[in-house]
């Protein structure tokens, strides 16, 4: 297959350069001023040389806990695409490739699933296992695993049918052989334009999460949690709320372009 096109590094270059960022800033800024401690005689201090993007309402310098909470953020959106995807994966090969019985049981299972609106079910499920980010990783993956059930088996049914396939069950391959040498190289294209624009979904699904009290919880970092706790000074502070909502913007539309240069990339037709 042909070279990636350039427009397919641009958004991964920028991405990569945000987690970059997020490990090394509170390191640099360390040195300078410290992100975990609270200094209330300089709460609410306005962008300056010091203070890029100012401070938040408990003294924070909020340059260095907006890269920090991009950590919990990346944690959380890639969390949940590997989740999703090692339960939905499995699930959907199995099911578009035995068909049958198994089809049956393991489809009305996932619409089961389906049935939920988006946000209701990670928002129960959230709320009974309590706000943390671990849990939110684990609600919103179990709201998501059928979308990839559901665009597995579809790819799996277009390549069962496929002779080399059919040469293989002839031939008395066994089905796991078949499903890890034949089925997965030709559906991964497809689970990885899911994935790639998923984890910008999880991201600002997990922010929303945060922001009704079921997500990070402090001393956690988390850019749906900085907004939350900003949504009193903002209004007097408009420099507190920015930050985390520009970066929560800015990389839930690189991971959407992402998802878009790789389907036009592997379905030119499109």
């Amino acid at each position: 297959m042909s070279q990636y096109p350039k427009n397919i590094y641009i958004p991964i270059f920028l991405l990569i350069l945000i987690l970059i960022l997020s490990f090394f800033v509170p390191l640099i800024r360390g040195g300078i001023i410290s992100h975990y401690d609270l200094h209330f005689e300089r709460a609410l201090q306005p962008p300056s040389f010091l203070y890029p993007f100012g401070t938040d309402s408990l003294g924070r310098d909020l340059f260095s806990i907006t890269f920090m909470a991009a950590k919990s953020s990346f944690f959380v959106g890639f969390g949940v695409v590997i989740l999703a995807a090692l339960i939905g994966v499995p699930i959907g090969m199995i099911a578009g490739f035995k068909g049958g019985f198994f089809d049956t049981v393991l489809i009305r299972i996932t619409d089961g699933f389906l049935a939920f609106p988006p946000l209701i079910l990670p928002f129960t499920i959230t709320a009974l296992l309590g706000p943390s980010l671990i849990n939110i990783i684990i609600a919103i993956a179990v709201a998501w695993f059928p979308w990839y059930v559901r665009i597995v088996r579809a790819k799996t049914l277009e390549i069962r049918s496929s002779g080399y396939i059919e040469y293989s069950i002839v031939m008395k391959a066994g089905w796991a052989h078949i499903l890890k040498i034949h089925i997965f190289p030709n559906i991964f294209p497809a689970v990885l334009i899911q994935a790639s624009a998923d984890i910008g979904y999880a991201i600002l699904m997990a922010a929303g999460l945060s922001f009704l009290g079921l997500g990070a919880q402090p001393p956690e970092l988390e850019w749906g949690l900085l907004i939350t706790q900003s949504r009193i000074s903002f209004l007097y502070s408009w420099w507190t709320i920015l930050p985390p909502g520009i970066f929560l913007f800015i990389t839930v539309v690189l991971c959407n372009f992402l998802g878009d240069s790789l389907r036009e990339y592997y379905d030119p037709k499109l």
